[in-house]
């Protein structure tokens, strides 16, 4: 997340503010002190201009 947000050239306060989030949320976000739901990561995806790409499994012993 905090690489597409500073590609996209926004601070954690400007991207907050365009989720109505806070940027203390945001921070921990990009820090992995708080989890994100799907909702939330479309909704940066969405802010920041990028295409969301999901890919499930592919993890060890997964098929």
């Amino acid at each position: 997340m905090r690489t597409a947000r500073e590609s996209s050239g926004l601070t954690q306060h400007q991207l907050a503010g365009r989720i109505g989030s806070t940027q203390s949320t945001v921070a921990r976000w990009e820090t992995g002190e708080h989890e994100v739901t799907m909702t939330t990561v479309s909704r940066v995806a969405e802010a920041l201009g990028v295409e969301l790409l999901v890919r499930f499994g592919g993890g060890v012993g997964t098929k």
